[in-house]
């Protein structure tokens, strides 16, 4: 009896031993199983990288997998947004999507659930039941809503070891992760990994050769336009397909070197806002752009202690910037402000891109510089002759100062141009041309006296006057006018005959006037011809009041000469009547003697007969 018992405990002894093994081997078989389906899941990933399938539909098929070896899973994928502070929803088909949408903008931070904490401390967080986990505090209510109550999630990382993004398998019940999960973690991150590295990799290398693409068309097209004002529109127009939904604005710096003004815009609902005309170096973005002639990169504008402007920043919603100083030849032309409206991050590839487009927008725009030159000079000789010919061929002072006023304010580019006409011998200056009718019609004051207002102080001190703001000016007369009209500047300029004042010619602006050398050249041509102009009105009239003098000297002289001829006509009618008198004296006489000496002879017969 002993016998068989000890064989038949040496039989279930093998048993056990066979049963163990055959065990282990359907658990071996399992795991082969499993590790087939692994790397066929994972073949089957890498396989819609490589094909270049979409992100979404990559991470869609990723999550699906590890829910397919881990029966009762529910996983997701969030990816780290750009500005590096909030996760977006990437990928979670089994999430309700009530609880995708609660955390789609999940801001990362220490004690933000599983996701949003792992992000933070860039290691994985495991929390097997969020009913009571602290690290759930605030959204433990939506979890459980949902009934979730388990959350693992793991940091994705890059190759250079930044955080892409989180796995993340949610289970409904309270669980800790085991070996196979584990093993399903470090594999789904390191796809999700070469996943979005990839996508990245694709978008910027097709983001680039969009922008080179839009760099050569930019080029072509540039060089067909040749007005400043369309140019700077295509450069603003480049911008945005180089940076999509990007704002911009394009100044130009004035001549002096030491102001801007705003040339064009895009993107902005306020492009005037925030504007400061001048600018020292090194102050605000655009002094430092200016100054090092480099670009200026401000991720957090709001957060840059160097933007000046913040509160107009603030109204448009900009948070991200770039400033663009456009030189060529080692000359400054202005600057290019891009600005986005959520967090974007300039790379050294991007930034050598937009300064290379920065580059050829510099280009354009000195050469449609050179082009409005050109055709300024030709505008300004081409007015400046026919001034001339109106100033040799009509003598009506009044019509030659309105069309040199009407010249000079479209020439200078300024609301109105005004000429005073000076009589210094009242001391007083009379409102004579005005180049704006609508301006000039109800400017209250037509007279003034010599240092009265601007234009009197110029007739007083006989030299030119510029004020940036009239308002703030305690010689500014006829305030409400100025108002009305929104002019704010002014520049008087002196019309000089030798020692003579003639007139006083007044630009009126609303901002300060800022010429350059070609400008100077151009007032000075229309103060000559103003001089010219009044000259010969007055020499004219002068001639013309010669004339009359002269005419009645005239008109005197042939009346005098009338009355002489009619004074020496009856000398003459007298002389005839004396010499007649005369003549009938001496008959008389004659005919006395011949009448007495007949008497004697008749006598001396009378006396024979007899």
């Amino acid at each position: 009896m002993y016998r068989p018992k000890k064989n038949r405990d040496r039989v279930l002894h093998k048993l056990a031993v066979m049963r163990q093994r055959i065990v282990e081997l359907e658990r071996e078989e399992a795991r082969h199983r499993q590790t087939e389906a692994l790397l066929a899941a994972e073949k089957r990933i890498l396989e819609m990288i490589a094909t270049g399938a979409p992100l979404p539909q990559v991470l869609d098929a990723l999550v699906r997998t590890i829910e397919e070896q881990s029966p009762g899973s529910l996983c997701a994928i969030c990816l780290l947004d750009t500005d590096g502070k909030t996760l977006r929803h990437g990928a979670a088909p089994s999430l309700p999507e009530e609880y995708n949408r609660a955390l789609d903008g999940l801001a990362i931070g220490p004690r933000v659930g599983s996701c949003g904490t792992a992000a933070y401390r860039k290691e994985p967080v495991i929390v097997a039941d969020i009913a009571v986990d602290p690290l759930w505090q605030e959204y433990r209510k939506l979890a459980l809503r949902h009934g979730l109550r388990a959350c693992w999630s793991t940091p994705i990382f890059s190759s250079q070891g930044e955080v892409l993004g989180t796995f993340a398998i949610y289970y409904r019940k309270p669980r800790y992760p085991d070996p196979h999960s584990r093993e399903l973690i470090e594999m789904s991150t390191h796809l999700a990994s070469i996943a979005i590295e990839n996508a990245r990799l694709q978008s910027a290398t097709l983001r680039r050769a969009q922008q080179l693409s839009t760099l050569n068309q930019l080029s072509q097209t540039l060089t067909a336009v040749l007005h400043p004002q369309q140019v700077a529109q295509e450069i603003l127009a480049a911008v945005q397909l180089l940076i999509p939904g990007a704002a911009g604005r394009l100044f130009e710096l004035d001549a002096d070197g030491k102001t801007v003004h705003l040339v064009a815009s895009i993107g902005l609902r306020n492009p005037q806002g925030g504007l400061k005309r001048s600018f020292r170096l090194n102050e605000g973005l655009t002094g430092v752009a200016f100054a090092t002639r480099q670009p200026v990169v401000s991720p957090d504008l709001a957060r840059d202690h160097r933007l000046i402007n913040k509160a107009w920043v603030a109204e448009e919603g900009l948070v991200s910037g770039i400033i663009l100083p456009l030189c060529y030849r080692e000359q400054l032309y202005g600057s290019l402000a891009i600005a986005t409206r959520s967090p974007h991050h300039f790379d050294a590839e991007e930034i050598t891109v937009l300064q290379s487009f920065a580059n050829q927008a510099a280009i354009a725009f000195a050469n449609a510089k050179l082009y409005a030159t050109l055709e300024q000079r030709l505008d300004r000789l081409q007015t400046l002759t026919r001034l001339n010919r109106l100033i040799t061929s009509s003598l009506d002072m009044g019509a030659v100062l309105h069309e040199i006023a009407q010249a000079a304010a479209t020439l200078m580019q300024t609301p109105a141009v005004a000429f005073w006409l000076a009589h210094e011998a009242r001391q007083t200056l009379e409102l004579r041309a005005f180049s704006d009718a609508h301006i000039g019609e109800d400017i209250p004051i037509r007279t003034l006296r010599f240092d009265q207002g601007f234009a009197g102080w110029v007739a007083t001190q006989r030299q030119p006057l510029h004020v940036a703001d009239v308002l703030a000016d305690s010689r500014i007369v006829a305030r409400d006018w100025w108002q009305a009209h929104q002019l704010t500047s002014l520049l008087a300029i002196p019309v000089l005959h030798e020692d003579t004042l003639l007139a006083v010619l007044v630009l009126l602006g609303r901002q300060p006037f800022c010429l350059s050398p070609e400008d100077h050249r151009l007032l000075d041509s229309f103060v000559i011809q103003a001089a010219l102009a009044i000259r010969n009105a007055q020499l004219f009239q002068e001639m013309q009041e010669q004339q009359q003098k002269l005419s009645a000297a005239n008109a005197e002289l042939r009346k005098e000469i009338a009355e002489r001829k009619k004074v020496e006509a009856e000398r003459e009618r007298l002389h005839e009547q004396l010499l007649q008198a005369q003549k009938m004296k001496s008959l008389g006489t004659l005919a006395s003697g011949i009448a007495h000496d007949f008497n004697n002879v008749l006598a001396m017969i009378m006396n024979a007969t007899e």
